[in-house]
């Protein structure tokens, strides 16, 4: 099983919850995204970031496997049992953002096969 915690804690999380946002700011989160599974490994894993139709999205949240280089999807090669891969979450509201809303996304990852 593949989750995703903060840098700071093992406790798995789905989504990115960060709360209202002021327009015209930005954020970058810290995230680990774990193997669980004791025997196999996970291959050819696509991660992806789902706003449920809010359209916040837009160019507003991206990822990023070194915390430089940022895309609105991600392709990681294998993660092997119980160890994890960190990863960067940007958040960058733009000036014209709606005001009062509350910014949350959620996070898939999919592995493309398991192999033992």
């Amino acid at each position: 099983m593949l989750v995703f915690t903060w840098v700071s804690s093992s406790e798995p999380l789905s989504s990115a919850d960060v709360g209202t946002v002021q327009q015209r700011s930005s954020d970058l989160y810290a995230m680990n995204l774990r193997n669980l599974d004791a025997t196999a490994t996970a291959t050819d894993i696509a991660v992806t970031l789902d706003d449920g139709g809010s359209g916040v999205l837009d160019g507003q949240w991206l990822l990023s496997l070194d915390g430089v280089s940022f895309t609105a999807s991600l392709a990681i090669g294998a993660i092997r049992p119980g160890q994890y891969r960190q990863l960067w979450i940007r958040r960058a509201t733009p000036s014209d953002a709606p005001t009062g809303r509350n910014f949350s996304i959620t996070l898939r990852a999919a592995a493309g096969s398991w192999t033992s």
